[in-house]
């Protein structure tokens, strides 16, 4: 998969960036960098292609995913993730998937399709994916979702229903809501960065 990789702090945790639809593998390293400027991270481009906008997975229409091509995908990012870890001795025990809105719901189908093996988690403006499909259990499991209360994609019920999906399955689940729409804003920048301390650090 196509990607770009910047060690830094070896002491430090490595984000795995996932970004949003149209977005690249580069899109959220500035994200990465003012949350924590020393760790390493892992930009990954999306294989599925919208009209010539990269994403992570297909969907049929706005707000249907095409659950098919979703398991796929996540087996051929989480295949290569593991690989990439193995190939460059990064501890998986410090790695952050930091993904914004496709890349944040890619972010959650990792962690529903391999549980215990994601321990952190920064969703910014997520969907629900696989309403139908439960969390497994695991309480080592650190979660941050940041959502916009006027989000047009993502309504204030979805981004609840998400953290109860969560925390049913004993997951520690943060969740901050800006009075904002589907951007990020700086503000939910400082709240992610002030979890990432206090729950990853």
């Amino acid at each position: 998969m196509k990607h770009i990789y910047q060690e830094n702090d070896p002491t430090r945790p490595t984000f795995v960036l996932l970004h949003g639809t149209g977005g690249n593998e580069r899109d959220l390293i500035p994200l990465a960098q003012m949350i924590d400027e020393k760790a390493s991270y892992l930009g990954v481009l999306g294989e599925v292609s919208e009209h010539g906008m990269p994403r992570f997975f297909k969907r049929l229409e706005e707000g249907v995913f095409d659950e098919e091509d979703l398991v796929y995908r996540t087996n051929r990012l989480h295949e290569f993730l593991q690989n990439f870890f193995d190939e460059n001795n990064i501890t998986r025990e410090k790695v952050v998937l930091l993904g914004y809105s496709n890349g944040a719901n890619m972010a959650q189908s990792l962690l529903l399709h391999y549980p215990n093996t994601y321990p952190y988690i920064m969703m910014h403006h997520p969907m629900n994916v696989k309403k139908q499909m439960s969390f497994t259990s695991n309480d080592s499991a650190n979660v941050f979702i940041g959502a916009g209360l006027y989000d047009p994609l993502c309504p204030k019920q979805e981004s609840d229903l998400l953290k109860d999906r969560l925390e049913l399955a004993n997951i520690n689940t943060t969740l901050h809501f800006e009075d904002a729409g589907h951007e990020l804003t700086r503000n939910e920048l400082i709240i992610a960065t002030s979890w990432y301390e206090n729950h990853v650090l």
